[in-house]
C-alpha cells in the first residue's frame, strides 16, 4: 500500500507515523503502535501478549517505546520496558531514543523513569545532539538542569554537529530560560562553532532580547566578544541589522558594538557541484546592510516612513525594523556616507529597492543624493536604469541630478529612455522643467505666458504658479514665491510630500486628461506636437526621449498626449484652458484653439482666471 501522501512536521512526526500503514507490519504490530500512542493501557498489555516483537519498527524506525514517550505515557513506557522485550536504547532513523524524544517534548516524568532504567544520556543523534541539546532547543529548563546536574557537568559545554553548545542552541532559539540557567551553570560563552560564531553571534541573529540581557549581564567576559569576527567576517551587530532586530542592535550599541565596522567580501556558491563562485557580496557596514534590507511596505503610509514598530508580519513572525535600525545607527554616529567596493551607499541600495520612504529618510539624514558608485552612477542612475518607479519619484522630488554622466556618459533620461521606462522618462523631464521654472520664476524673468496672465487679469507670476500651489485646501490663500518654489519637497521629517510626479496633482485631472487624450489622438496634426513643446519650452533632449518610445506612423499621436500631459502636470489651477488657447494660438491652430476654448468654458469643472465654473458634467469632445 502507498503511503500517505500528507506532509509531516518534525514535531508531530510521532503522531503521524501510524497512518503510514506500513506492508512490513502485521495488523496486531500496528495495532500495538497505536495503543501505545493513545495511552490504551489495557489494550497495549493484550497486544503485548499477542504480538511477539515489541521492537517492531515502522517506516521510520520508530517502536512502541517511542511512541509511548513521545506522547508522555509513563504507565505504558513502564509496561513496555517491563515486557523484558522493549529496549531502551532503540534508535529510529534519525538516530532519537525514547529519551531523546520524552525530552523534545519535555515529558519529566517519563524523562525520569528512562533514566532510571539506565537509558542512556550521552547517546547522540543524527545531529550530534544529546538529551542536553535537545532540551535547550526546547526550552525545557528543568530537564536542562537534571540532565547537567545528573552528568555532573561534563555535558554542559559539549557541541553538537555544527560546534554549538547547549547555550548556544538555546541562545539561537530565544529561549532566554535556559540561556540564563546555563550561565549560572558555569556555561562557556566563549566557545565558537564551526564558523566560528560565539554564542553573541547566534544571540544578535535570533533576535531575542531577553537573551542578549542575559549574555550581556556577564559583563567583562561579554565585553571582549562585542566585536569579534567569525568566518564571514561578521560581527554580532551585522546578524541583528541583517534580520531587522531593532531592540537587539540598540542593546548591542549600548554595550559599545561598533557601528561602523565592515563585514567581509563574500564569495558565495550558487551552483551545485560547482568549485567557482559566481556571486560576491561586498564588504558591508551596518548602514548598509539595513538600507540592502529594508524592503518597501506598500501598506506603509509616508507619514509614517520607518516607523515599523514591532507588528507582526507574515506568518506571525515579528516585522523586520531596518528602517528604525537605520534612524538607531545614524544616533549612534554612524558614517550615513559609507560605500562599499561597489561604491554603493544606502542610496543606492534604497534604489534599487524600490523604497521611497527609505530615500526620503535618508535624504533627511543626511545622505549624499549625488554620490556615485563605480561605474559613476548616482542612485537616481539605477532607479532610472533597473526602473524603479517609486524611488525615482522619490530621488527626484528630494533634488536628485539630473545631467549627471555614469562611465558610459549617459545620464538618467538617457538610460530611463533606452530601458524603455516610459513612466521614469517623462517624470524625469516635469522635474527638469520643474527646476527650470523655478529659476526662471526667482529671476523674474520674461516669459512667453505673460500675455495670457494679463489677459486674464491674473498677476504675472501667477502663470507660473508653484508646483506645491495644487496641495493648497483653500484657492483663495495667499502664495509666496520664495517659499513655494524650491527644488526639494522632502519634508521636514523625512516624510513624502502630497506632490507627486507619477500622479496629477489637480482635483479635475482624470477628466482633463480624457479631454487632451482626444485633443491628440483626433486633432493634433503630425508633427504639431513638437511645436507645442517647443513653444511650452522642452528640451531637445526631452523631445527626444518622449520620440523614442513609439515609432509606428501614428506614433505622433502618443507623443502628443505625453506632452500635453507633461505640460499639464506642471502649471497652477488657474491656467490650462489659457495656457492651452494660447499653445494651439501659436502653432497656427487659432480655429482649434477658438473651439478648445469654448468647449472649456462650459464643460465641467475647471479652474479659470482665478474663478471657479460649475457646469452640469458635460463630454469633452471637441466638435
Amino acid at each position: 500500500m502507498a503511503e500517505s501522501s500528507m506532509p509531516k512536521r518534525s514535531e508531530d512526526d510521532c503522531d503521524m507515523v501510524t497512518s503510514l500503514q506500513e506492508p512490513f507490519l502485521s495488523k496486531a504490530e500496528l495495532a500495538l503502535h497505536e495503543a501505545a500512542r493513545s495511552g490504551n493501557r489495557t489494550r497495549v498489555e493484550k497486544l503485548i501478549k499477542v504480538t511477539g516483537k515489541i521492537d517492531c519498527r515502522n517506516s521510520l524506525d520508530r517502536t512502541a517505546l517511542h511512541m509511548a514517550a513521545s506522547k508522555g505515557h509513563r504507565e505504558i513506557v513502564r509496561i513496555l520496558i517491563e515486557s523484558g522485550k522493549a529496549s531502551v536504547e532503540v534508535t529510529d532513523k534519525f538516530g532519537m531514543s525514547p529519551l531523546m524524544w520524552a525530552t523534545y517534548f519535555g515529558h519529566i516524568e517519563v524523562v525520569n523513569l528512562l533514566l532510571d532504567r539506565s537509558a542512556n544520556i550521552r547517546r547522540r543523534n543524527k545531529l550530534g545532539m544529546h538529551v542536553v541539546h535537545i532540551a535547550a532547543e526546547q526550552n525545557h529548563c528543568e530537564l536542562v538542569k537534571i540532565f547537567i546536574n545528573k552528568t555532573k557537568k561534563t555535558l554542559l559545554n559539549d557541541t553538537e554537529k555544527n560546534g554549538m553548545t547547549a547555550v548556544m542552541i538555546a541562545a539561537a532559539k530565544g529561549n532566554g530560560e535556559v540561556v540564563q540557567s546555563l550561565i549560572s551553570l558555569g556555561a562557556d560563552l566563549k566557545i565558537r562553532d564551526n564558523r566560528k560564531r560565539t554564542v553573541l553571534h547566534v544571540a544578535a541573529e535570533s533576535g531575542n532580547e531577553r537573551v542578549l540581557d542575559n549574555l550581556i549581564a556577564d559583563g567583562p567576559k561579554m565585553r571582549e566578544l562585542i566585536n569579534e569576527r567569525d568566518d564571514r567576517g561578521r560581527m554580532p551587530i551585522h546578524y541583528a541589522v541583517e534580520k531587522g532586530f531593532a531592540g537587539a542592535v540598540e542593546i548591542l550599541l549600548a554595550f559599545g558594538a561598533s557601528p561602523n565596522d565592515t563585514t567581509d567580501s563574500e564569495e558565495v556558491e550558487t551552483v551545485a557541484n560547482s568549485a567557482t563562485p559566481i556571486a560576491v557580496h561586498p564588504e558591508m557596514s551596518p548602514f548598509l546592510l539595513a538600507a540592502r534590507e529594508k524592503k518597501p511596505n506598500e501598506d506603509e503610509q509616508p507619514a509614517e516612513a520607518f516607523a515599523d514598530g514591532a507588528a507582526p508580519g507574515e506568518g506571525g513572525k515579528p516585522r523586520p525594523q531596518h528602517g528604525e535600525i537605520l534612524r538607531r545607527l545614524v544616533q549612534a554616529g554612524t558614517d550615513i556616507d559609507a560605500v562599499n567596493s561597489n561604491g554603493y551607499t544606502a542610496l543606492h541600495y534604497a534604489a534599487l529597492n524600490d523604497d521611497a520612504n527609505a530615500v526620503y529618510t535618508l535624504v533627511h539624514f543626511g545622505c549624499d543624493i549625488s554620490a556615485k558608485n563605480n561605474r559613476m552612477q548616482t542612485p537616481l542612475h539605477m532607479a532610472a536604469e533597473q526602473n524603479r518607479l517609486r524611488a525615482a519619484e522619490a530621488l527626484l522630488l528630494s533634488g536628485a541630478p539630473l545631467n549627471i554622466a555614469d562611465k558610459t556618459g549617459k545620464t538618467p533620461l538617457v538610460l530611463a529612455t533606452q530601458g524603455g521606462c516610459i513612466c521614469i522618462v517623462d517624470m524625469i523631464i516635469k522635474a527638469e522643467r520643474h527646476r527650470e521654472k523655478v529659476q526662471r520664476v526667482l529671476k523674474n524673468e520674461p516669459n512667453q505666458w505673460d500675455s495670457a496672465a494679463q489677459a486674464d487679469q491674473l498677476d504675472a507670476a501667477a502663470a507660473f504658479t508653484p508646483d506645491g500651489y495644487e496641495n493648497r485646501s483653500n484657492i483663495n490663500e495667499s502664495e509666496n514665491i520664495d517659499d513655494e518654489l524650491t527644488e526639494s519637497f522632502i519634508l521636514e521629517n523625512g516624510t513624502a510630500p502630497a506632490y507627486r510626479l507619477r500622479e496629477f496633482n489637480q482635483p479635475y485631472a482624470d477628466e482633463f486628461k480624457l479631454f487632451l487624450w482626444k485633443l491628440a489622438f483626433d486633432h493634433l496634426r503630425y508633427g504639431e506636437w513638437k511645436k507645442l513643446a517647443l513653444f511650452w519650452r522642452f528640451r531637445l533632449d526631452h523631445i527626444t526621449a518622449i520620440e523614442q518610445q513609439y515609432s509606428d506612423e501614428k506614433s505622433y499621436k502618443q507623443h502628443g498626449y505625453r506632452v500635453l500631459c507633461i505640460w499639464f502636470h506642471g502649471i497652477g489651477w488657474d491656467t490650462p484652458i489659457r495656457g492651452l488657447y494660447e499653445a494651439l494660438v501659436q502653432i497656427d491652430r487659432r480655429s482649434l484653439a477658438e473651439r478648445v476654448r469654448k468647449k472649456l468654458d462650459r464643460s465641467a469643472e475647471y479652474y479659470s482666471a482665478g474663478r471657479k465654473i460649475h457646469h452640469e458634467g458635460r463630454s469633452c469632445t471637441i466638435q
